[in-house]
């Protein structure tokens, strides 16, 4: 693939990883003190995914 579609793909997935992080954040912890583990492993394994994604990219790019 070209360095052009590893940048576009590198910047897609900084900001799935950011998006993902924030998601993590206010559905694990709706309320202060509480966690609900289902959210919180689901964005959480998806903020790792798209992270490791957006540094893959980012040496390859």
């Amino acid at each position: 693939m070209t360095s052009e579609l590893w940048s576009v793909i590198a910047i897609s997935m900084f900001w799935c990883w950011v998006a993902s992080s924030l998601l993590c954040m206010f559905k694990a912890f709706p309320r202060l003190g509480i966690l609900q583990a289902r959210p919180a492993i689901i964005w959480g394994t998806t903020s790792v995914v798209c992270a490791t994604l957006w540094m893959m990219a980012l040496r390859l790019a």
